[in-house]
């Protein structure tokens, strides 16, 4: 079976700009609650700071790659 999502437009631009690959400042690693499951449970976080932005951004270790 082939899952298929409908997005609208405005949906998958919001979900291309999320996912797009981009240059940050890592600044410490936090922690969130996460209750997306029956039990809620605590995970921790990096807390990355947006090059060009500014904007800081809560992001799952596995989405992180550090450069030399």
């Amino acid at each position: 079976m082939k899952w298929e999502y409908n997005f609208d437009e405005k949906e998958q631009e919001e979900i291309n700009n999320l996912a797009k690959e981009r240059d940050g400042y890592f600044h410490c690693w936090t922690e969130e609650i996460d209750e997306s499951k029956s039990i809620p449970h605590i995970k921790k976080v990096a807390l990355i700071e947006d090059c060009l932005t500014g904007k800081l951004h809560k992001v799952e270790y596995n989405f992180i790659k550090f450069l030399e």
